[in-house]
């Protein structure tokens, strides 16, 4: 079994990617609400202003939040963590920052959401050659892999001798 197999093998199914979604959304739209109250306590045009109301500056705090929270705990959000499931590129490793921002950036799309519905998986997926994974079983399978792997070098090395 090589890693693309694996990757497959490993695929975070729709339903666990659509309880990504919900729980990311339901935590950040909490996050949104706290935050509106305390500036709203200390200044009560700030509810109104367009640094709250405003649909671009919205998505831009979305952007953020997802992006940071992939970045800091190195592919997972708070959704993934909690279905225990992780970003991986597609050769198996961690998504470099690049990566992540696109990802992030690519949720705000209307209908985006939906896209993972699809075989293929997410756009935020497909367009930046990463992938859902349950992250768990994967790293089990990829310890596995490695220890296989090395296992055949090192009798090549010895044959070598």
């Amino acid at each position: 079994m090589d890693k693309f197999e694996i990757i497959k093998k490993n695929k975070a199914p729709k339903d666990l990617r659509f309880a990504n979604y919900l729980i990311d959304n339901f935590i950040f739209l909490l996050l949104y609400i706290f935050i509106g109250v305390l500036f709203f306590i200390k200044d009560e045009m700030y509810m109104n202003s367009i640094f709250y109301n405003n649909e671009i500056v919205i998505g831009f705090y979305y952007v953020l939040y997802m992006f940071l929270l992939e970045v800091l705990f190195k592919g997972r959000s708070l959704g993934k963590f909690i279905t225990r499931t992780k970003v991986i590129t597609l050769h198996g490793g961690v998504p470099t920052k690049r990566q992540y921002l696109a990802r992030s950036l690519i949720r705000i799309i209307p209908f985006e959401p939906f896209s993972f519905f699809r075989e293929v998986g997410g756009s935020h997926d497909l367009w930046t050659n990463t992938r859902v994974v349950k992250a768990q079983s994967f790293d089990q399978d990829i310890e596995y892999f490695i220890s296989i792997d090395s296992i055949g070098e090192k009798k090549h090395q010895r044959d070598s001798l």
